[in-house]
């Protein structure tokens, strides 16, 4: 157990007796599980949720329920939560039922959409659902399966799901196909809640596999992972060793090329390494040695299939990683590589013909390729922003990788010693339940935009409340509701009668009280100083003369901009005011930090030239001006405003006048909190309320502050209907659709090119905020890419500015992208294209794939901006090559 001998394998009397049953399990004509049967059956009756282990059978069940709708002529969809699943789905369905009764919607592919089997991705489908409901027309549709549906807990994805399941028609069957889950009679409780149908939950616990756990130290002795459920006395004694001694950070690495070879000796290939980096993957794949020549039949098998795979995508001939895989029959998979490459690798270990693959931690949710091991050296996981422990249904959802239906008597999962392996958290979760997953609900502007197309907000305040956030947040409330309760009781014995009706109302005319005295003390507040700031840009006009902080005077050449102008520039008024090289010398001032407006403005037309504006500015250097009154009238916008304002202030004392509270005998009681001890449980009854309302209604608030701003930005009108630029920006189903929107109502998508589309959109989808940006010039003949890149950035920068002030976020705007995107879609070579993104393969063609999904929701606006629609269009089509093709 000394990590500083030479590594040797050697096996533990305990460990031998698993590796004994190492083997491929006799052939037997196949019988569905119980649980199958119980799931199949259960759909004529309602809707279905599978809890089951990975590599169960949970597809059987799906492809049982679509043979039931083909044989009756009913159409299913069958969703998945990423294209790569979707697609091996697609080919694995048309080998099953034909491939003309199989068809596929993805962002890449459309193919025999009319078919009774539909494949696609839950955002497309989401899509269907928001076209469905905006056209009213009801979906051909009699069952949706919801493949991996565990994904509903996703932090990223599950709110497209959760959105499925609001908005899809109660008649249509449901099956949700999902790994263990641990609160899956909650998830069925609230689906009985939303679609009045019976949902029944099928579980399986056991795995169709049986899995043993190893551990293997620095030195090759390799004994289980568990003793009687708990860690394994030699393990932890290791671990108390480490604690004691050296640092776990200095322990060198188990050498990854003699770990495969010994796993080659115990007979446990094929088998997946989870790694904590890309680099790591590389690594490990560089220090394999030659796979062995003994079996000849499986090399030529491995070498044959390889050449065919090769010769489908022959832009793979020259991959750097090519070699390695040829020599040593081994992958690296992670994703920083190319997604044909894998593609290619994964075919391959399907197939059985890899001996290893070495992937991060991150793609366990993706990966689809089981293998007889599953070897892991750190008990944390990269989360895209940092390391965190994992958890115990990521550590599943890697295990469950271990152990072939069919091929395999049992699985195998290897701990490896790390910096950052903790064998004691590996055995605590492996006892552990799933996490239970949660509801991800959260609101997007392409979501309120799209609800909006099709409900006023009243429905969609309704409609949010069907969903599971709620519904979790309604079992959460629990406690604090009978503490509510119990306070009620008590403050309605010295309520008598109140003229609200009853304590709940009087706690609520309270409560509007507090909110309509702090909004007039706010209003007066912000009408005293916003009006200060109205004054000043309605008359820092050109040739306004002021004072700054000095009492210097100053002359107005480029005045702020009305709306929310914080800056403009100014010359000062002396007699020795000068024009040099043909232009005026001004100075930037902040709105905020001016002195005294004067009453006096010089005619300065914009076509006066230089000299001539100078002359007249030196002639009022010795005049005498008085300030400007405050009283001075505002410019009608902001007017306007202050009449809103004024209105908002009287509409809330003429509220808080019609509430009954003046003429209640309990006007004092409740209001001028005469009584301490009423002062503290009427306050403490309050916040609990608010509390409770609150928690009901945070997703609609959510909502309504995405509706505000649609409606400053006038995408929505006051009434909450979509403006003639919000119905057209509803179809822009992107991450970041207001921006994009906003860019094309200020005609910054120059239509003219569409390489230089191409790189515009590439900013919105660019992610990587920290990297070093390119400076103009990096790339020959980018002249007219950066000054329309620089025209974008000024056109959106108020928007942007905007959605920070109001909470939004908004990506960092960066020449990179442009450049690296302009470039390949100009036609550079790959080589060139990657060196300039300063990107790994998989990261560039994940920012290209991004960009065409962008750019063909932009070819979607054909009525609205046609000549937009076609330019995105070709733009698209220039950077879907060689080697990012659609998939």
């Amino acid at each position: 157990m000394d990590s500083r001998k030479e590594f040797k394998l050697k096996i533990s009397p305990q460990a031998q007796k698993a590796l004994d049953k190492v083997g491929v399990p006799r052939k037997r004509a196949f019988k569905p599980d119980p649980f199958q049967l119980e799931a199949v059956g259960h759909l004529d009756e309602g809707d279905v949720l599978v809890s089951a282990p990975t590599g169960s059978g949970k597809t059987w069940i799906g492809v049982k329920a679509m043979e039931q709708q083909v044989s009756a002529g009913g159409r299913t969809w069958y969703a998945s939560p990423l294209k790569a699943l979707s697609n091996a789905k697609y080919h694995e369905f048309q080998d099953h039922f034909g491939a003309e009764n199989v068809g596929i919607l993805t962002g890449d592919r459309k193919e025999n959409a009319s078919a009774p089997i539909l494949v696609g991705t839950t955002e497309i489908f989401r899509n269907h659902l928001y076209d469905a409901m905006y056209t009213g027309e009801d979906l051909d549709l009699e069952l949706m399966i919801l493949d991996e549906a565990h994904f509903l807990g996703d932090p990223d994805r599950g709110m497209v799901w959760e959105e499925i399941l609001i908005y899809l028609p109660s008649r249509i069957r449901l099956l949700l196909l999902s790994a263990t889950i641990s609160n899956a009679e909650q998830i069925a409780a609230w689906l009985r809640a939303l679609r009045s149908n019976e949902t029944f939950v099928v579980r399986a616990e056991e795995r169709p596999v049986p899995l043993f756990n190893l551990f293997m130290f620095p030195d090759g002795e390799t004994v289980p992972l568990l003793e009687r459920g708990r860690l394994n006395r030699p393990i932890r004694a290791y671990e108390e060793s480490l604690q004691k001694g050296r640092s776990r950070i200095s322990l060198k690495p188990v050498p990854l090329g003699r770990v495969v070879t010994v796993l080659r000796e115990m007979n446990l290939l094929p088998a997946i390494f989870f790694l904590k980096s890309r680099s790591d993957c590389s690594l490990a794949v560089s220090h394999c040695s030659s796979a062995p020549s003994g079996d000849q039949t499986r090399v030529r098998r491995f070498r044959k299939r390889l050449n065919e795979l090769l010769a489908q995508m022959p832009f793979l001939q020259n991959h750097p990683q090519l070699p390695d895989l040829k020599r040593q029959m081994v992958a690296a998979h992670h994703g920083g590589q190319l997604p044909y490459w894998k593609l290619l690798v994964e075919t391959l270990m399907k197939e059985g013909l890899l001996e290893a693959i070495f992937a991060t931690s991150t793609v366990a949710a993706g990966v689809n390729f089981p293998a007889r091991t599953v070897a892991f050296m750190n008990s944390d996981r990269f989360n895209g922003r940092t390391f965190e422990n994992l958890t115990s249904t990521e550590l599943h959802q890697m295990l469950g990788r271990a152990g072939r239906r069919g091929m395999d008597r049992i699985g195998f999962a290897l701990v490896l010693p790390g910096p950052y392996q903790r064998p004691a958290l590996v055995a605590e979760l492996l006892n552990s339940d799933p996490e239970p997953i949660m509801s991800q609900m959260r609101v997007s502007f392409s979501m309120a935009l799209n609800l909006l197309m099709s409900h006023v907000p009243q429905e969609i305040r309704e409609l949010l409340k069907q969903s599971l956030f709620l519904f979790q947040g309604a079992s959460n409330l629990q406690e604090t509701q009978v503490e509510f309760e119990s306070l009620l009781e008590g403050l309605e014995e010295e309520l008598h009668e109140p003229r609200c009706g009853n304590i709940r109302e009087a706690l609520r005319m309270m409560d509007q009280q507090q909110v309509l005295r702090h909004k007039e003390r706010y209003l007066k507040r912000r009408l005293k100083a916003e009006r200060l700031a109205w004054f000043r840009r309605s008359h820092l006009v050109r040739g306004r003369l002021f004072l700054n902080r000095k009492r210097k005077r100053f002359c107005v050449i480029e005045p702020p901009e009305l709306k929310d102008g914080k800056t403009f520039k100014a010359t000062p008024v002396t007699l020795g005011t000068k024009v040099k090289r043909g232009h005026i010398k001004t100075r930037e001032f902040e709105i905020r930090q001016i002195g005294p407006i004067l009453d006096a403005v010089v005619d300065l037309p914009e076509d006066l030239d230089p000299e001539t504006v100078v002359k007249r500015i030196r002639e009022m250097a010795e005049k005498r001006f008085g300030a400007l009154s405050i009283k001075t009238p505002l410019h009608p916008y902001f007017e306007a405003k202050v009449v809103r304002m004024q209105e908002e202030l009287k509409d809330a004392r003429e509220t808080m006048k019609r509430m009954p509270c003046e003429a209640c005998e309990h006007v004092e009681l409740c209001h001028e909190f005469e009584n301490e001890e009423w002062k503290t449980r009427s306050a403490q009854a309050l916040f609990l309320m608010r509390q409770i309302d609150e928690e009901k209604e945070r997703v609609w608030l959510d909502f309504k502050r995405h509706l505000e701003f649609l409606q400053e930005t006038n995408f929505v009108d006051a009434y909450g209907r979509l403006t003639e630029d919000g119905l057209w920006a509803a179809r822009l189903r992107l991450d970041q659709p207001l921006l994009i929107a906003e860019g094309i109502r200020k005609d910054a998508l120059p239509t003219e090119d569409p390489a230089i589309m191409a790189g515009l959109v590439a900013v919105f989808v660019w992610e990587r905020s920290a990297d070093a940006d390119l400076p103009q010039g990096w790339i020959a003949g980018d002249d007219q890419l950066y000054e329309a890149f620089e025209f974008l950035l000024r056109e959106t920068a108020g928007f942007k500015e905007s959605m920070e002030k109001n909470g939004f976020a908004t990506p960092r705007f960066q020449y990179r992208p442009a450049a690296t995107i302009f470039s390949w879609a100009s036609g550079a070579s790959w080589d060139e294209s990657l060196y300039l993104s300063g990107l790994d393969e998989g990261d560039l063609a994940m920012i290209i794939y991004r960009t065409a999904d962008n750019l063909r929701q932009l070819a979607g606006l054909t009525d609205s901006h046609p000549e937009l629609s076609a330019t995105a269009f070709r733009a698209a089509q220039s950077i879907l090559r060689e080697p990012v093709l659609p998939f």
